[in-house]
């Protein structure tokens, strides 16, 4: 059988040899004449010359050649009049009748022969259209049914070498990350790109399936070959038998610069991106194309977005450029699909895809002759022509060529007449379907009614599905037995039968059906794996059993998996013995992976016949529904266990049995079938938990908290008592209620001691109020109102029928309500009041008294309590609240031991107050107010030196201190915990700054740190430190300095002078020569006489570690510690608002709230953070309109100011029914299921948790939509990716800064990238930082002006104006020498903007005297002087304008800005003189168009 399959592939594509060409013509017939421009270019022909051009001689030939083919045709007609009739021929003559194809035969004419894979030669070039886009290649269809795949490599040679390029620079960036971290554990490691890779290396941004592409054949591998790249689960193997290339440089091979005439369609490669288009490479070396933007726009599959450098896109000539070495393009695709090639400079230069006028010069059984461009022979197959079509000789047809034949001489071609792929689109069964056949006839559908049209004996038979719908069954297919042949006329498969069919497949190109007439196929139940469902039983054949697994045959086509743990009920010990080949086997699908084509089963016989409801995804799962599952997993203390669809749920320890389980692994084993009942279910974290003591039939589910509504007012019974809380049961539901002990002791006016002695297990509770419901715990939490003091019913708060009205907008300050606590933070707790209503507790408003007895300053979760406002901020969706008894009951006049801090205003300088440890790590933070926290450095906690000072404190521990450092305008406070005679007037004094010191003045210090290289030296009295080298120590440079480096100490006083200060950077350099204090009164005598002094005071010399008169080491610092923990340990603490810094956009200051992260050296911001592109990009392109003035555009000058007011993030009030922005996490995750591609959404969703100092929450929020938002929406990707880099800065570290940074280059455009996290630091005033991303974009991106400009610009805003001159030479090295002009442009404007305008106006006046007929710069620089206001310049600027030679429009523009100049800034006699000017201007240029 085998044998026989393999001798009919072999023959399966020769077609039937009814039109051989006859072996001997008639003498009187003409030879065939051959178009010369066949034969290869010979560089000396013999013979002599002409005297005509070669475009004359072109064009003789051609007009003879024409007058050849008339007369030929017209000889042709002549014979078959007068030829006899052959004598085996019993047709009637049909001379002047249309003939339908296959009923006319001419002797003179081409074989019309199929594609197949063995005629499928490399070099061929081929008409194709995509099926697939897999990460690696594209599939694509072929014509005559075939297939074959284009690599990832096969693109385009730019593609290619992007995808080498960035493999090498993600290892030259990882080797520099390498350097700069070296010795560091925490440096962030780059994310290779993967094969899905981003930006261009993801095809499916490229391609999409239906494109029509134009490709060469490179390779044509065996039968059977298994190699070459993956093209995803469900490809047919025999694409990967031909490998193709659409590289515009083979497949546009032979085609020149003459052939680029308009309509001429061809393939083209993006090969960079300028400031008005694309620069497009046709794979020829004299001449590339150019595409605008505008037209870029209609280019599928990329409408509307920019197309990526290295793609290839199909195009038309419009012109060719004067220069003659480019030409204008477009890719519209009306104008491509119908863009007729009617000449052409060789055969070599008719491209597939082409469509161009043919001429039928014969009509044969199988197909048609053509001829094209009036020299080229082509042939039509069968497959291509119009059903029931009608042709003769000499008509005329548009056709499209699909591949040409290199294997004949001379070369020939392959056509389609087929409507759908002359406009190159999808077939659809009628022109008034808008349904394609593929979409009308999906794969697997039966048929019962296929009528077979047309037969090829030795391959197929083509049928009509439906009118309009044919497709193509292989002799292979027609029969369950071996079939020979498929004669037309007899046989059961003869024209005319009717058969029942199965669709296996759809050939795209050709637009035909793939059948199959065999009964086994057509009645198998499951042809694909799509065709599984999971919980289907199904029955299959044992085909055979491995170590790992059991393989079972499904179906022909489908095979499954069944793993060990699911072989039987129990464990098989020789599972061979059961499962031998061949066997018939019962199972049930457990799981369906269709994408890569998976099947696994289960062959559990509980399984099999169960009849319980299964759960094949998380949806599925229901409260208290009843399943099997198997136990997949075993822990110390709960199981896991597996059911369909490959969904798991937790069993946890309290669950598995009645009575405890001892060892899991002792009751249980895995693969072991139990019954669950799933009893919770957690939506968030898409985690289920399961009960197996619970599956009993006759089990009764608990109530759940569905069954009481919030605010419902019910009766309950005490069940139990806990320390803090008692458990009710709430009559009639039976639903558990927690009350907190203290709400009910308030409610009895009694203490909390007295009312634990007098309730009772079975004690009646009425009238207790539901505040909320904890769903997955299936509790509720219940309370009795406060009671109202005042007599006035609206002031009347906290009632159970007002309780649900409590909103942001109807809260009031000063009102009293019942709350309960949700979370602890690290300011407090959040509390909810109401169901909508969340509000912060700060744990310095608990009490009045920190340290009374049974005061909690961050209570329990679940705590319930009542509070007072006394903050509400509705801009911020903020609300504070107080548990003080001074709030509450203001009558009764409590002690306030602890008063109340809500501002910096009610502290003053040498304050005692006390506070909450906040953060221990380099010190304390401590909570003193409400949003206001202090810091107290190492050396302010004790008196004497503590080495393990950490293990002095603990979180949450009430401290108290002295206020020393009070900073009102950067919200800094200082806190000393020492005693109060140490405490001198300098240290409580305001420290010096680093605006306090000045270049070569004298000041005194502190070593802190002696290094091989110099000293570390701390000015006195403030935090202001730095190197002296150790060249500046001695003035002698033979001497030894390592020696005298020696003499020195950490903590040695010294005196030294400030070399350079640089305080924008926080750099100073001392020197301590003794040169540098000739002038000084001697240092030793001052020293001593100090020291004496000093004696008598030791506040001083002790706090500067002088003792006794001597030098030694300061006790209040770790000997080891180095500089850079100095450094940290010297931070200050800023107070922030409670609204993150991150949402405000007006001033972003650091915060010391988040303890975790306090640690690191942290980015310090004092701008605003952007959230979105658009905000950055308002930062980045705020001078574009000053830059880039145009005719069209109006121009601001003086006077007329224009304001650009700043886009702030709106809160999205449209998807609640009540006008209520999300005020949950529930309500966020609501409003994202439906709107999950919304930046704006997402970014709310982040600053709403950071509004309740959740920042990791936050974090992991923003890598949820990086993850969720789809893969096209790339500008609501690059909003998150800033949002993130905003968050990193704010309260990251400076490894996580970059670390973050390098994903988002990488995930993103990484110039954009660039700029925009340059710019982000810019605004945070961290320059250096900025300076370092700016000079890696130039290394990066050195041809792009942009990144020059603003590099430049940065430099000028600090000032560093040499530093931004020194650019422009650099810029000029490595930009194209076309972008020069504009580069010197901009900085000319960036010096008239922050620089000096004289020499902004010096780079002016070069410009325009090299290019005087750049008329955009001399508007530029009239623009330019217009903001100076000088209109003397400005008119000698338009008067060298006017000497120039202007047409009638650019001196109108000219005139109405000189007119409007002196309007604004000029005076009513300049504007008189404009005029004259103008009408003098008119009068001269009439006169000379006259002459």
């Amino acid at each position: 059988m085998s044998k026989k399959r393999s001798r009919d592939d072999q023959n399966a594509r020769d077609q039937p040899n009814l039109a051989k060409r006859p072996r001997n013509l008639s003498e009187n017939q003409p030879p065939r004449v051959k178009s010369s421009l066949v034969a290869d270019d010979v560089d000396f022909p013999r013979g002599g010359g002409t005297n005509m051009t070669a475009v004359e001689y072109k064009s003789l030939k051609k007009e003879a050649m024409k007058e050849v083919a008339d007369e030929l045709f017209k000889e042709g007609v002549e014979k078959k009049s007068t030829k006899p009739k052959a004598k085996h021929s019993k047709k009637p003559s049909t001379k002047g009748k249309e003939k339908e194809v296959g009923h006319e035969i001419e002797n003179d004419h081409i074989r019309v022969e199929f594609l197949n894979y063995k005629r499928l030669l490399v070099g061929t070039k081929v008409l194709c259209v995509i099926t697939k886009v897999s990460p690696l290649a594209l599939v694509v269809s072929l014509p005559n049914l075939l297939i074959a795949h284009i690599p990832l490599t096969g693109i385009s040679p730019l593609l290619t070498q992007q995808l080498d390029e960035r493999m090498e620079t993600s290892e030259e960036e990882e080797d520099e990350e390498s350097e700069a971290d070296s010795g560091s554990d925490n440096g962030s490691k780059d994310v290779k790109p993967s094969k899905e890779g981003n930006g261009p290396l993801n095809l499916t941004t490229l391609f999409q399936v239906g494109q029509y592409i134009r490709a060469v054949v490179t390779a044509v591998h065996p039968q059977r070959y298994t190699g070459g790249v993956y093209l995803g689960a469900g490809v047919d193997k025999a694409a990967r038998r031909v490998e193709l290339s659409m590289s515009p440089e083979q497949v546009n091979a032979g085609i020149t610069k003459a052939d680029l005439t308009e309509g001429f369609t061809l393939p083209a490669v993006i090969k960079s991106i300028e400031d008005h288009g694309y620069i497009l490479d046709f794979g020829l070396s004299d001449i590339s194309g150019f595409l605008s933007f505008k037209n870029a726009k209609v280019s599928p599959p990329q409408k509307g977005k920019k197309l990526e450098v290295g793609s290839v896109v199909e195009c038309a000539v419009k012109k060719l450029m004067p220069n003659g070495r480019t030409c204008d393009v477009t890719v519209d695709p009306a104008v491509v699909k119908t863009s007729l090639v009617s000449e052409a400079s060789s055969i070599k230069a008719v491209l597939a895809g082409s469509l161009v006028q043919a001429l039928v010069t014969a009509v044969l059984p199988n197909g048609l002759n053509l001829q094209i461009l009036g020299f080229y022979e082509g042939t039509v197959d069968t497959f291509h022509i119009k059903p029931n079509g009608k042709y003769k000789a000499g008509q005329k047809v548009k056709a499209r060529i699909l591949y040409d034949v290199i294997s004949t001489t001379p070369r020939r071609f392959a056509l389609t007449l087929l409507p759908h792929l002359i406009s190159l689109d999808a077939r659809h069964s009628s022109p008034k379907e808008d349904t394609t056949i593929q979409s009308q006839f999906p794969v697997g559908t039966v048929i019962d009614d296929v009528k077979v049209v047309s037969a090829q004996s030795g391959w197929g038979l083509t049928c009509e599905v439906t009118e309009g719908v044919y497709g193509f069954a292989h002799i292979s297919q027609v029969s369950d037995v071996h079939v020979e042949s498929l004669p037309e006329t007899s046989g059961q498969w003869k024209i005319g039968t009717i058969h029942r069919a199965r669709i296996m497949s759809y050939s795209a190109l050709d637009g035909l059906l793939q059948l199959t007439f065999r009964e086994s196929v057509i009645d198998e139940k499951i042809l694909r794996v799509s065709d599984l469902q999971v919980g289907v039983r199904v029955t299959g054949t044992v085909v055979e059993l491995t170590e790992t697994h059991l393989r079972v045959k499904l179906s022909e086509g489908v095979t499954a998996t069944v793993f060990p743990l699911h072989y039987a009920d129990i464990t098989l010990k020789n599972p061979q013995k059961r499962f031998k080949p061949g066997v018939s086997v019962k199972a049930r699908v457990l799981r369906v992976d269709a994408e890569q084509q998976r099947v696994q089963l289960t062959l559990k016989k509980t399984l099999v016949q169960s009849d319980l409801p299964i759960i094949s995804k998380f949806e599925d799962a229901k409260l208290n529904i009843l399943t099997h599952a198997v136990v997949c997993r075993l822990m110390e203390k709960t199981i896991a266990v597996e059911l369909f669809g490959g969904l798991r749920a937790l069993v946890p320890a309290k669950e598995l049995d009645e009575t405890p389980v001892v060892s899991v692994q002792s009751r249980f084993k895995l693969g072991q079938l139990v019954k669950i009942r799933v009893f919770q279910i957690d939506n968030e974290e898409r985690k289920l938990l399961a009960s197996i003591k619970r599956a009993d039939l006759d089990y009764v589910p608990p109530p759940t908290v569905d069954d009481v509504g919030v605010e419902d007012v019910l009766n309950a019974t005490i069940s139990e008592i806990q320390k803090d809380n008692v458990v009710v049961k709430l009559a009639p539901s039976g639903v558990t209620g927690l009350l907190a002990i203290s709400n009910l002791a308030r409610h009895r006016d009694t203490g909390i001691a007295a009312i634990k002695s007098t309730i009772n297990a079975g004690d009646l509770l009425t009238e207790l109020v539901v505040v909320s419901k904890n769903e997955p715990k299936n509790f509720v939490i219940v309370a009795y109102p406060p009671k109202p003091k005042s007599t006035n019913k609206e002031d009347a708060s906290g009632s159970a029928v007002t309780l649900h009205k409590i909103t942001i907008d109807t809260v009031k300050l000063g009102q009293i309500l019942p709350a309960y606590v949700i979370a602890s933070k690290p300011f407090g707790s959040l509390v909810r009041i109401g169901k909508y209503l969340s509000a912060r507790l700060f744990a310095t408003d608990v009490s009045d008294d920190y340290t009374s007895e049974g005061v909690k300053a961050f209570p329990d979760v679940d705590s319930l309590f009542n509070v007072a406002v006394v903050n509400i901020d509705k801009e911020n969706k903020i609300v504070d609240v107080s548990c003080r008894a001074s709030r509450l009951r203001p009558a009764d006049k409590p002690a306030v031991v602890d008063k109340e801090v809500q501002r910096l205003e009610d502290l003053k300088l040498g304050d005692t107050v006390r506070g909450f440890v906040k953060n221990i790590k380099n010190g304390l933070f401590v909570i003193v107010g409400r949003d206001i926290d202090a810091k107290v450095q190492i050396k302010e906690l004790f008196d004497e030196y503590i080495k393990d000072w950490e293990s002095r404190f603990q979180l949450h521990q009430v401290v108290k201190g002295k206020i020393i450092k009070l900073d009102a305008e950067n919200r800094q406070i200082e806190l000393t915990f020492r005693s109060g005679d140490r405490i001198n007037a300098k240290s409580a004094a305001k420290r010096l700054g680093w605006n306090d010191f000045k270049v070569h003045q004298k000041v005194d210090g502190l070593v802190k740190a002696v290094e091989n290289y110099g000293l570390f030296v701390e000015i006195k009295d403030s935090n202001v430190s730095g190197l002296c080298h150790k060249s500046e120590l001695a003035d002698n440079k033979e001497a030894d300095v390592s020696r005298a480096l020696e003499g020195f100490q950490k903590g040695d006083l010294v005196r030294a002078k400030i070399l350079t200060l640089e305080p924008e950077k926080r750099r100073i350099s001392f020197g301590l020569k003794p040169s540098y204090f000739e002038d000084d009164i001697e240092m030793a005598d001052v020293e001593s006489e100090d020291q004496d002094e000093d004696l008598d005071e030791p506040e001083d010399d002790e706090f500067l570690g002088i003792q006794g008169g001597g030098i030694v080491a300061n006790d209040e610092q770790d000997h080891d510690q180095s500089e850079d923990d100095s450094d940290e340990s010297e931070e200050q603490v800023v107070v922030t608002s409670s609204v993150p810094a991150a949402l405000r956009n007006e001033q972003t200051e650091q915060t010391g709230q988040h303890s975790q992260q306090v640690a690191a050296p942290k980015f310090e911001i004092k701008g605003g953070l952007k959230w979105s592109m658009a905000e950055l990009n308002e930062e980045n392109t705020q001078h574009a309109s000053d830059d880039d003035t145009s005719e069209d555009e109006p121009n601001t000058y003086p006077g007329k100011s224009k304001k650009k007011s700043k886009k702030k993030i709106q809160l999205d009030h449209t998807a609640d029914m009540h006008n209520k922005a999300p005020e949950s996490t529930s309500e966020f995750e609501r409003m994202l299921r439906t709107t999950p591609n919304s930046s704006f959404l997402w970014i709310q969703y982040m600053s709403f948790q950071l509004q309740l100092s959740e920042i990791e929450k936050a974090k992991t929020i923003g890598r949820r939509a990086l993850s969720t938002i789809g893969f096209r929406e790339e500008q609501e990707k690059m909003n998150v990716w800033i949002a993130l880099l905003n968050l990193e800065v704010t309260y990251g570290t400076e490894e996580s800064v970059e670390g973050l940074f390098k994903e988002a280059a990488q995930a993103n455009d990484s110039k954009s990238i660039h700029l925009r996290f340059a710019s982000i630091l810019d605004e945070a005033q961290m320059s250096d930082k900025a300076e370092e991303i700016y000079k890696r974009a130039t290394k990066k991106f050195g041809g792009s002006a942009k990144v020059w400009t603003l590099f430049g610009e940065h430099y000028l805003k600090l000032g560093k104006l040499e530093d931004s001159r020194q650019l422009l030479p650099r810029s000029l090295q490595s930009l194209e020498k076309r972008k020069h002009l504009k580069v010197i442009s901009k900085f000319a404007q960036l010096e008239y903007r922050l620089g000096q305008p004289e020499r902004g106006r010096t780079i002016f006046e070069g410009i325009i005297t090299s290019h005087p007929k750049k008329y955009d710069q001399w508007s530029i620089y009239i623009d330019m002087e217009a903001k100076q206001g000088d209109i003397g310049n400005i008119r000698g600027i338009f008067e060298r304008v006017f000497l120039q030679k202007l047409s009638t429009k650019k001196a109108k523009f000219f005139f109405k800005k000189w007119l409007a100049l002196e309007k604004s800034i000029g005076d009513e006699a300049g504007a008189e003189a404009v005029k004259s000017k103008a009408v003098e201007w008119t009068e001269q240029n009439m006169k000379a168009g006259d002459t």
